[in-house]
């Protein structure tokens, strides 16, 4: 029987299949203009568009006035964007009969086998891996993140992203802090994953989610 997928499929796999020690933050309201989730591990973040096949990667032009005019700015601001592998689409994909997972660069939607990833793989260490390999750094991400947002006809001059729930793995803990704090109080004191586990998160009436170091 053929299997019918929905782009929820492809988001639920996703996480169940990538996501052990890797951190998400998955978006709505205005801050998912520029993306479904951002995902983190050891320094570097990756950008995620979540489609249910590869068919549908192109309704993502409709989120833009100009689709063309935008990637045409995009590469006079900085030419790397454009072919970098840590702003990507992830869909659902029916290889003899089975599920799984592909993905391909989002500036590069109509070029089918140009824009597609083939060091993608499911699975916790392969995408711990290419995470690793083709994540940007925070500062270079919040740069992208905000010009993206103003080319999505987002409101302001700058996206929200740091009071967006994040969920991060510290150890044997599964925890929710918001973005900027999660960064300033644990990446920016450069604290690796060892140290991580002897971290909690309280949680205060008064002040929501904040990290305990």
């Amino acid at each position: 029987m053929k299997v019918l997928w929905w782009e929820k499929t492809v988001e639920y796999y996703f996480v169940k299949q990538c996501l052990l020690d890797i951190d998400i933050a998955p978006l709505d309201g205005d801050v998912e203009k520029i993306g479904d989730a951002l995902t983190h591990n050891n320094g570097k973040f990756l950008l995620i568009e979540f489609k249910r096949a590869f068919e549908n990667l192109s309704s993502e032009k409709r989120k833009y006035t100009d689709w063309e005019k935008s990637a045409k700015t995009i590469k006079a601001y900085n030419s790397t964007w454009l072919d970098g592998g840590f702003h990507i689409f992830i869909f659902g994909s029916e290889n003899y009969g089975k599920f799984e997972l592909r993905a391909h660069k989002y500036w590069m939607l109509q070029d089918k086998l140009g824009g597609s990833i083939k060091d993608f793989k499911s699975g916790v260490d392969s995408f711990k891996k290419y995470n690793q390999e083709h994540g940007i750094f925070k500062r270079e991400f919040d740069e992208y993140a905000n010009f993206l947002f103003k080319q999505k006809g987002g409101a302001g001059s700058s996206v929200n992203l740091e009071s967006s729930a994040l969920i991060a793995s510290m150890g044997s803990k599964t925890v929710v802090a918001s973005f900027g704090e999660y960064c300033k109080r644990v990446l920016g004191l450069g604290i690796d994953r060892s140290i991580e586990q002897k971290q909690t998160i309280e949680i205060s009436q008064d002040i929501g989610m904040g990290l305990g170091l």
